[in-house]
């Protein structure tokens, strides 16, 4: 009778338990993965949602400045009350402006700019421009080539004074990661369209705004891309005079 394993079957046994552990940790890696992606993909279409709301807070009751004209940045200005000046004049026109951020007071003849501010690159911001052909194999918008070339950046709000200076501390970064084609304005997902951040439509009196979030996920920096959009309709029409 035979007693005990030949020195041949533990190999074999300590192999075939390797190759079921190997399988098992490929299996627990594409999950996290799995998981880290759906992370990483929730949190940028929550920042982009955030960003869009901070937007229509004050959008629909603004009137835009030159609206024709715009694709990264966005001007406008709100009816605002201050010591001087009501909503309305006597005479029905209303008093347009900003609002100082510092002490809630409006500024007659400033304006709101939304706006997109590339990143400065290293050491304190990260790279402002992103190459498909820097990482071979990287295709940010899936159209199956790695040619394309994006700016990468924020969304930033500032107040700008009636002398065309920023009121101090007004600049407020409202999103991070934000991605246009280079140069900006162009098709990102390769559907035909542009893709600006902003559109202007007199006809109708509404703003179309577009937002691309981009992040990369792991050591490998595998990218993800996210989009979200909306339409606000304007209840003030918008104006070339301003």
């Amino acid at each position: 009778m035979k007693i005990g394993t030949t020195l041949l079957e533990l190999m074999i046994a300590t192999v075939i338990l390797l190759i079921i552990l190997g399988a098992i940790f490929a299996i627990l890696i594409s999950a996290n993965d799995a998981f880290t992606t759906g992370t990483i993909n929730n949190d940028l279409a929550r920042d982009a949602l955030l960003t869009i709301n901070n937007l229509t807070d004050n959008i629909p009751e603004c009137d835009i400045r030159n609206p024709s004209t715009y694709t990264t940045s966005l001007e406008i200005v709100v009816p605002v009350s201050n010591a001087t000046a009501a909503y309305w004049s006597d005479a029905g026109a209303i008093n347009w402006g900003a609002v100082n951020p510092n002490n809630n007071i409006g500024i007659t003849g400033a304006y709101i700019k939304y706006y997109f501010e590339q990143y400065a690159g290293p050491p304190n911001e990260p790279a402002g421009t992103l190459n498909e052909s820097d990482n071979p194999g990287t295709d940010w918008n899936r159209d199956r080539d790695v040619n394309d070339s994006f700016l990468f950046g924020k969304m930033v709000e500032v107040i700008i004074d009636p002398a065309s200076a920023p009121v101090t501390k007004s600049h407020r970064v409202l999103c991070h990661n934000v991605l246009l084609t280079n140069p900006a304005g162009g098709d990102i997902d390769n559907d035909g369209s542009n893709d600006p951040i902003f559109t202007t439509i007199g006809v109708d009196n509404t703003i179309n705004i577009n937002l691309w979030l981009g992040g990369k996920l792991g050591a490998q920096q595998i990218p993800v891309i996210v989009n979200e959009r909306t339409r606000i309709m304007l209840l003030n029409p918008p104006k070339d005079d301003n």
